[in-house]
């Protein structure tokens, strides 16, 4: 019935995987036509069973509409190793939506806006058949020409009715970024049609934009904020978009159900109307204007103009004449809209109730507790009141009302009876943002109270104090009277939550400029710059400042005061008892057991003790820090985040998971510096100090040692992982790491974890970065003997490297990897000469994308024309540059390093010139070039003295390729075989990021080739074949200039 066109191993070509289903294309045998066969993934399949499947797929074969992929026949299949495959077929269509805003970004107006229309038009065919989609999205969006497909019909409706058993085995039913509040908030009675009309107001909205209208770090942060935050307006990020088709995309976006359109029909007719695609008049765009009414009445924008000089007339209509009149006048000051100004506007109240006096109450609150911000004259607010004492006051109203008098904040709120008690909400607006609410308070009282002075007061620090007021405190607690300094201390808090220390550390340094004498915001300002780890110096001053404060803070932060300023003062050890003290407090304080931990990892201080081996010992326990820092890590996962470069590096080499890494020491008086690998010590971590100069003799520790050592802490890195996993079961994030430490430990059940974090994540840079992982992982596992494994990371790749083209991927460099890994160089020259790459790469400007260039062709040796020209234009640029120093750096950054990994194929001209960069492999083979054998043998020797310390899976492709190419030109190919098949051999224990860096990941498969080389000179068909077979796998679809390197692995394959 149908039949896939084979790999060379028999499985079938692989078009892309999703959390639901994996893609395949296949010929349609009986109609001779390509076809897109579909297959759920078993655990969905075993979740909706044959038979419902079939059932509701019947459903949805009736559905006929020209903008729907019909699907054209579905069935199951018993598979041998048992269980039931699930399956249907639709026609082969070549792109999505989302390949186009790939390529595009933002789409023309009346493209989006066609696409829009077709798409909701589909919707309403399937709604008339009581089918809701429930996963609206540029993926599931096909686009032929002009023509745009909704494709997924398939098992929508079998899902609706499993959509609880799905979540529950932790996937889930629709994609966050387009997911209406209703079908993110579960449980719901009922998902109409609705919820699709919101999905596809989301994508007109990133079709226009550029983005989605919530994006979060997290599954639940972004089905969060569709809950509760208005989407950022349309005409702020693209002025050209009319009014009314913004309004039209927030209609479509309407929280509740019932404001929406009432039908995709509906939307299809408003959408299609000429309105829509009318550009918006120009306006002043410039970041600084001021916004009065008067600048109002002389905006070149017929629509503003018009708007405010048609207000007077609207306003009489509804309100009379007296309020035009007051209106005019006050409008005519021309009194510009003001962040620190603020107007308190009357609330709305419930028929029968009687009124408070919120107004008075509130601004008596304001003026009295906060500096840094006015009050709009009580006489101006009072004359505005007072013309429109005739009607309640709307939203709309309070908005003018504030552009009247000037305030870019006001206040307003509602009080109903519920029961026996008066519910009150207040809101805190921006009129500079059009209204935005930035901020919700609540309060009760009693339904006959008359006074209610002390909650409006505690309202209005709410409001606009947000989170930086702690429940059930008092504002004096928090050290400061300007209100600025404690937005700013609240900015910089946040920031800590996120651990982002840098923007923790700009916004207390805002607060203590509001105010000097602000101890709390100088106390947390030194603690961040302490974790940045700058100088002393940059934070010594803000520890002083907070000590002399000390009387401002409470009993925990005097005791954090103390530990800072005696780090600052550079006595740890005194600090580091107290921060134990701050753990004995309260055991689920995280800035005590992180305090502590920093303090007892970051003391490198060694001091003598004759019972030692080495006659000296680190002053404090590393391994007792690591043990306060998972604490830390525990009580607050979400910080890890924040390692996510490099696939958690830096967590990789604080924990000492990866067995080369090493700590430094001195001694307490400068004079000696010392280094110590880590060893185990029963179950636990230790380290022997050495003096430096021995430290690198490789009996000194051995590597079995080192590996134990990094066992153990890679076991503590996975207790970490899923401790986070456990608080955040579908963070990405989380799911990551996990996926990591597991596969540090040679787990198979990595592949289902990064899997997971992969379907979970949904921001470009965390899909690549996590399919780039990933597909190192497959990798690793399949080399070299598992064809089928290789196929299903090479399908991983193939399909990431569809997402994001060279313009518009936030990271060329990754996928400049991914590129170059599989022979498509000329591909990854292209990403790497993008202007992200070049500023990733700190590639000099006078060099720029012709050194990257020069760089990633070095790493297969041609084409040889192209070496040469660039290998000249590099030259010239470099000699240009006036810095004889950033001469010299260029050169061996660009040119020497080049030189050394061309070499084996295509010898650079000029090495000769270069040898003077003090680059042993350079000169090596500079030496072989002038045909010096003994000079080249010296220096090999040198060469193999300095690795013989590294552990097989710290070399690098890039290290070991060039020098076993060498080796072996040399005469020793045994040795440089030996060399390479300890390296591979090694691939397990690499680290996760390892095709992060376009270079390394380019010499993988030159290291397979030499490999493979190696053998069949020496007559050993079978390990030729053994590496021959996966190289020309992932060559296959290599640059030309590669294919006659690709025939010849093909030839030892067989």
């Amino acid at each position: 019935r149908y039949s896939f066109e084979q790999r060379e191993d028999g499985s079938p070509p692989l078009l892309g995987i999703g959390g639901m289903a994996e893609v395949y294309l296949a010929t349609d045998l009986r109609h001779e036509r390509p076809v897109a066969l579909k297959v759920l993934q078993p655990i969905i399949a075993n979740i909706i069973g044959p038979e419902r499947f079939l059932q509701e797929v019947r459903i949805a074969t009736r559905l006929t509409h020209p903008n729907i992929l019909p699907l054209l026949e579905a069935g199951s299949s018993d598979i041998p190793q048992g269980g039931t495959l699930l399956w249907f077929a639709m026609p082969a269509v070549a792109g999505t939506l989302r390949d186009r805003m790939n390529r595009e970004g933002t789409l023309a107006i009346e493209v989006a806006l066609r696409i829009a229309q077709q798409i909701a038009e589909a919707l309403a065919c399937a709604h008339s058949e009581h089918l809701v989609h429930r996963d609206v999205k540029p993926e599931n969006i096909l686009l032929d020409g002009d023509h745009a497909y909704l494709a997924d019909f398939g098992v929508a409706k079998a899902l609706s009715h499993v959509s609880e058993e799905i979540t529950s085995a932790g996937l889930a039913v629709g994609t966050p970024a387009y997911m209406s509040p209703e079908q993110g908030a579960g449980g719901h009675p009922r998902i109409d049609g609705r919820s699709d009309v919101y999905s596809l107001g989301c994508v007109l909205y990133e079709m226009l934009a550029g983005e989605p209208p919530f994006t979060g770090p997290t599954t639940q942060a972004v089905i969060a904020r569709h809950q509760v935050e208005p989407p950022r307006s349309l005409r702020v990020v693209r002025p050209t978009i009319s009014p009314a088709l913004e309004a039209l995309v927030m209609r479509a976006l309407a929280k509740v159900p019932a404001d929406r359109f009432t039908s995709a029909a509906a939307f299809a007719v408003e959408v299609s109307q000429p309105l829509m695609a009318a550009p918006a008049p120009a306006t002043s765009t410039a970041d600084d204007a001021q916004v009065t009414p008067a600048t109002l009445l002389r905006s070149k924008s017929w629509v503003t103009r018009v708007a405010w000089l048609l207000l007077p007339a609207a306003l009489a209509a509804l309100l009379g004449p007296r309020l035009v009149t007051t209106v005019r006048r006050l409008s005519s000051q021309g009194t510009a809209l003001d962040s620190t100004r603020y107007a308190v506007l009357p609330f709305a109240y419930d028929s029968g109730v009687a009124t408070l006096n919120e107004r008075a109450d509130l601004r008596d609150a304001l003026a009295s507790r906060w500096s840094g911000i006015t009050l709009v004259e009580e006489f101006r607010e009072a004359e505005l009141l007072q013309a429109h004492a005739a009607k309640p006051w709307t939203m709309s109203d309070a908005y003018q009302a504030a552009l009247i008098l000037g305030a870019g904040r006001f206040v307003r709120g509602t009080v109903t009876r519920m029961g026996d008690s008066l519910r009150i909400l207040a809101g805190l607006y921006d009129a500079t943002r059009g209204g935005t609410q930035l901020s919700l308070a609540t309060a009760r009282l009693p339904a006959d109270t008359r006074e209610g002075s002390t909650t409006f007061a505690r309202m209005a620090e709410l409001l606009v104090l947000r989170d930086a007021l702690p429940p059930d405190s008092a504002t004096d607690q928090l050290g400061s009277r300007s209100l600025p300094a404690v937005q700013a201390f609240a900015a910089g808090t946040r920031a800590l939550r996120e651990w982002d220390l840098a923007a923790a550390d700009g916004a207390f340094d805002r607060a203590t400029a509001f105010d000097r004498d602000f101890a709390r915001a100088y106390l947390w300002l030194g603690l961040a710059r302490q974790w940045e780890q700058v100088e002393s110096g940059r934070w010594r001053s803000a520890a002083e400042q907070a000590a002399s404060g000390r009387a401002t803070l409470s009993t925990r932060e005097q005791l954090l005061a103390d530990a800072l300023l005696a780090s600052a003062r550079g006595t740890p050890m005194a600090a580091c008892p107290v921060w134990e003290r701050l753990t004995q407090r309260d055991p689920s304080d995280f800035v005590a057991w992180y305090g502590l931990g920093f303090c007892q990892v970051t003391d490198s201080v060694v001091i003598r003790d004759p019972r030692r081996p080495s006659a000296w010992r680190f002053r404090s326990s590393y391994y007792s820090g690591l043990r306060a820092l998972v604490q830390a890590y525990h009580l607050h996962p979400e910080i890890l985040s924040a390692y996510r470069e490099g696939s958690y590096a830096a967590l990789r080499e604080l924990f000492f998971v990866d067995g080369n890494n090493f700590h430094h020491g001195r001694s307490l008086d400068g004079q000696f510096r010392f280094t110590a690998f880590p060893i185990r010590a029963a179950d636990s971590l230790a380290f022997e100090p050495v003096p430096t100069t021995t430290a690198l003799i490789p009996d000194r520790r051995s590597l079995a040692d080192r590996t134990r050592a990094s066992l153990l802490q890679r076991r503590m890195l996975l207790d970490i992982a899923e401790g986070w996993t456990a608080a955040a079961p579908d963070d990405p994030r989380a799911l990551e790491a996990k996926g990591i430490a597991l596969d540090l430990l040679h787990r198979r059940d990595a592949v289902e974890a990064l899997r997971h974090a992969l379907a979970m994540s949904h921001d470009p840079s965390d899909r690549l970065r996590v399919g780039q992982t990933l597909t190192w992982v497959l990798l690793k596992e399949s080399l070299p003997e598992d064809a089928a494994g290789l196929e299903r990371a090479l399908a991983l790749l193939d399909s990431l490297l569809a997402e994001q083209s060279p313009a518009a991927t936030p990271d060329p460099v990754r996928l400049a990897g991914l590129a170059s890994l599989t022979g498509r160089v000329d591909l990854a020259a292209e990403y790497l000469r993008q202007p992200r790459a070049v500023a990733s790469l700190s590639v000099p400007p006078e060099l720029g994308g012709l050194a990257t260039s020069l760089l990633i062709y070095s790493t297969v040796g041609g084409p040889s024309d192209t070496l040469d020209r660039l290998t000249r234009q590099v030259r010239t640029a470099i000699s240009r540059m006036p810095d004889p120093l950033a001469r010299e750096e260029a050169s061996a950054a660009w040119l020497a390093r080049a030189a050394t990994l061309a070499y084996p194929v295509h010898p650079l001209p000029g090495i000769d010139d270069l040898n003077r960069l003090g680059d042993p492999l350079l000169d090596a083979q500079a030496a072989d070039q002038r045909k010096d054998a003994a000079e080249r043998s010296r220096l090999l020797a040198r060469l193999g003295q300095m690795r013989a310390s590294v552990p097989p899976n710290e070399v690098t492709f890039d290290a070991l390729y060039p020098e076993a190419a060498l080796n072996a030109s040399a005469g020793d190919r045994a040795g440089a075989g030996a060399w390479i098949d300890s390296v591979l051999a090694a691939m397990g224990d690499m680290a996760a990021d390892a095709l992060a860096d376009p270079i390394r990941a380019a010499t993988l498969v030159p290291a397979l080739v030499l490999r493979a080389d190696l053998a069949a000179q020496t007559g050993d068909r079978v390990t030729a074949r053994r590496w021959a077979r996966p190289a020309s796998r992932l060559w296959r679809d290599c640059d030309p200039f590669l294919r006659p390197t690709l025939t010849r692995m093909q030839s030892l394959a067989r």
